[in-house]
């Protein structure tokens, strides 16, 4: 993430209610995930206010399109899919500069209740997430003793992976 200010005004007090402000708007705007690729948040009053953007490059892979998409899956893993602890989904994704298809697979051994396949399934996107560096791999598998987590991605036109 990168921030920019024109210009700290002489009147900036890091110890007023601006720099609550400041770090009420940044941590609105620090989990990208949950605000897709654009959102805005404003706190405080005036002449106090604090106004802060997020928007995420368009040419980037984003991790966020891929844990999104896993996320997504485990629930419906865990209670509603009509293959017993089994889900398969794919999209295609489009952005600025590139275009890809997502295939992700969740999936559970059938002898575990919904709430510890959501916590086997929880734990193995989380490796991944953690070891992986997802921007730069174009497929990966976890697998636990009771779950797996599988995703590819496949280049539809030029794919620009971007680590940064």
């Amino acid at each position: 993430m990168s921030s920019g200010c024109d210009q700290v005004p002489d009147n900036f007090n890091k110890s007023s209610s601006d720099q609550s402000n400041l770090e009420t708007v940044l941590s609105i705007l620090r989990d990208p995930c949950s605000h897709g690729s654009y959102a805005n948040a404003t706190a405080g009053l005036s002449p106090n206010t604090v106004y802060g953007m997020f928007l995420c490059r368009g040419d980037i892979i984003s991790n966020q399109t891929l844990s999104g998409k896993i996320n997504e899956l485990i629930p419906r893993a865990c209670f509603s899919s009509p293959i017993p602890y089994f889900v398969e989904d794919q999209e295609h994704v489009t952005q600025v500069e590139s275009s890809y298809d997502l295939k992700a697979i969740v999936q559970c051994s059938p002898d575990l209740d919904p709430r510890n396949c959501t916590a086997c399934l929880r734990l193995a996107a989380q490796f991944l997430y953690d070891c992986c560096g997802l921007a730069s791999l174009e497929f990966a598998q976890i697998y636990y003793p009771k779950c797996l987590v599988n995703y590819k991605i496949s280049a539809s036109q030029s794919l620009r992976v971007i680590n940064g």
